[in-house]
């Protein structure tokens, strides 16, 4: 098998390096894919190598510091790629911006992070970003603005000067955190946290990974989970098609890739899907279907019986299969936990799933073994990645792709790093075989006014497993029982009400009625059951609004920003504890 194995080079450790063993080894690969609308524009690793050299180029002739720090405000498409390598290329560091950041959290991050200029799409992001730092500097990639640096135009002119040389040790990056808990603190990654940990990824996962695989891109770039895969791009020659949530499955479908990376929400949409497939395909004996679906819940390779049964259900598995394109070697999921049930049902019907761990501190930590993967764990560590657990339950993580520091921040530095160990805020555990539990985020666990401690995402999980809920927080800090905020998957509410013949449509109606109160009553019931009374929810209230990352609800991996939402309707948290 041609596998990525084959251009393994430990020796790379910074991004002029990783583009040199790029070139030798996949000089003519269809590299970079952007959507047109009608087709795919295409940039080889030859072209991408280039360009990435001119802005190189042209960045050294704007005379900015050693190490400045430069702002990327882009859409998430091959410009993204280009000019943040290129940045790196340079000497300078790149600062990206999430799209979903609001103008507070723009402003902040433009200030402490010291960016001397900022690359934008157009003159929509221009003026707004303007008008927030009126002495930035721009580049924009798009359009061009009187009095401002244009993107092709720096290209075309591009003078090739000397650039300077870098080290593993030389500051790549500052990512800053989406926040869930508080203010978002800049991490500080360098050449080697990012480009010397693709070798360690290659070899560890030499038995799914493929020289020259095609890969859908949909999530954030500014983000390290999607940021960190470029890198991983460059390394192995990887295809790969930039698309969005929108058009995903459109793209997929046409694409047919061997991997992809995604975050729980989409496979819990797709899930959603299959489950409904007898109901939307006339074609499908619905009795032979549901039976099919069922039994991807609990099949168990080892029993002769179920091998017997999977093979008789394999036609409707090829065609969940064929939802992701048919040839696909595996998902990787991250971003936030996802459901084990879901993860095992997936794998089941032949739809490898691989759960990962990491973080922006530390981008890639442990992943489950493609031959041996055990659903509900976010699988072992990486060679060279050291995990443990201390006394209160907090994982602990050692290794090369370990934060620098928080940017400008010694004392939350100092209270993460200690002694050559990242503490993550995670509360989890190792099994025998060293596979890694996580139960919750440390900052997420809360103490009720009787004393005992409840943790709230396991059981948040559990409601969010149905499809009508789309958000569920548990809350009862410093309070005498728990209660919960449920979200409703709006977009299914018309569905709901269709199911119980409901008079009317109109979600805000929908969300008022007794029916939907009632069934989400016996939803938490259900969850309550596994609980002990002291820990149970005892009220709800339904709230018919979306969290999303543009009302600063959700970060840009789709997690709930607990303190937000707590802020945002405390006055009904209020009224819940009032009466």
């Amino acid at each position: 098998m041609n596998t990525a194995k084959d251009i393994i080079d430990t020796s790379v450790s910074t991004v002029s390096e990783l583009l040199e063993l790029g070139m030798k080894n996949s000089p003519t690969t269809a590299l970079l894919n952007d959507w047109t609308g009608k087709s795919w524009k295409t940039l080889s690793y030859y072209e991408f190598y280039e360009t990435v050299h001119k802005i190189a180029y042209s960045m050294q002739s704007l005379k900015l510091e050693p190490q400045a720090k430069i702002a990327v405000f882009l859409s998430n498409n091959s410009r993204f790629c280009l000019y943040d390598v290129a940045i790196s290329l340079a000497g300078f560091v790149s600062v990206p911006l999430h799209l979903t950041f609001n103008d507070q959290s723009i402003s902040y991050v433009l200030q402490h992070s010291d960016a001397s200029l900022c690359i934008v799409n157009g003159k929509e992001q221009y003026n707004r970003l303007k008008a927030l730092q009126p002495e930035m500097r721009f580049i924009l990639s798009d359009e061009e603005v009187p009095g401002e640096l244009y993107g092709p135009q720096l290209i075309a002119n591009a003078q090739e000067t000397q650039l300077p040389e870098s080290t593993g040790e030389s500051p790549l990056t500052i990512i800053y955190t989406s926040g869930t808990t508080g203010q978002p603190k800049g991490v500080l990654l360098e050449h080697k946290n990012l480009i010397t940990l693709n070798s360690i990824i290659v070899a560890d996962l030499d038995d799914c990974i493929k020289k020259h695989d095609r890969e859908i891109s949909f999530l954030p770039l500014s983000h390290i989970f999607a940021k960190s895969a470029i890198y991983r791009w460059l390394y192995h020659g990887t295809s790969v098609y930039f698309t969005n949530p929108d058009q995903i499955m459109m793209h997929i479908a046409m694409v047919k890739p061997q991997t992809f990376s995604t975050v729980p929400h989409l496979l819990e949409k797709i899930y959603l899907h299959i489950a409904n497939g007898a109901e939307n395909n006339p074609q499908v004996d619905p009795e032979i279907y549901n039976k099919a679906f069922e039994f991807a819940h609990v099949y168990d390779a080892s029993n002769p019986e179920h091998q017997v049964m999977h093979q008789a259900f394999s036609p409707i598995y090829q065609a969940w299969q064929n939802i992701f394109g048919g040839e696909l070697t595996f998902i990787c999921s991250g971003g936030a936990h996802l459901r084990t049930e879901l993860c095992r049902f997936l794998n089941n019907a032949g739809i490898p799933i691989l759960e990962g761990y990491g973080m922006t501190e530390a981008p890639v930590i442990s992943v489950n073994p493609f031959r041996a993967p055990k659903p509900g764990t976010a699988g072992r560590a990486f060679s060279e990645t050291n995990i443990k657990i201390a006394e209160d339950g907090e994982i602990l993580v050692s290794g090369p792709q370990i934060m620098e520091t928080y940017y400008k921040d010694a004392e939350a530095t100092d209270d993460v790093l200690k002694d050559g160990w990242l503490h993550t805020g995670d509360i989890g555990y190792l099994d025998d075989e060293g596979y890694l539990f996580i139960t919750d985020r440390k900052k997420n666990i809360f103490k009720m006014s009787t004393g005992k401690f409840v943790i709230p995402t396991p059981l948040e999980t559990a409601l969010k497993a149905d499809p009508f809920i789309a958000h569920a927080l548990v809350i009862g800090e410093d309070k005498r029982f728990c209660s919960a905020l449920i979200f409703p998957e709006i977009t299914l509410l018309p569905r709901f009400a269709k199911k119980l013949q409901h008079d009317t449509i109109d979600v805000h109606a929908i969300c008022q009625s007794p029916q939907l109160t009632a069934y989400y009553q016996q939803r938490i019931d259900q969850a309550n059951e596994q609980l002990p009374k002291w820990s149970q929810i005892k009220k709800f209230k339904i709230i018919h609004e979306e969290l999303s990352p543009l009302n600063g609800l959700l970060t840009a991996t789709l997690k709930v920003k607990r303190k937000a939402v707590k802020i945002n309707y405390d006055h009904i948290i209020q009224e819940i504890y009032q009466k």
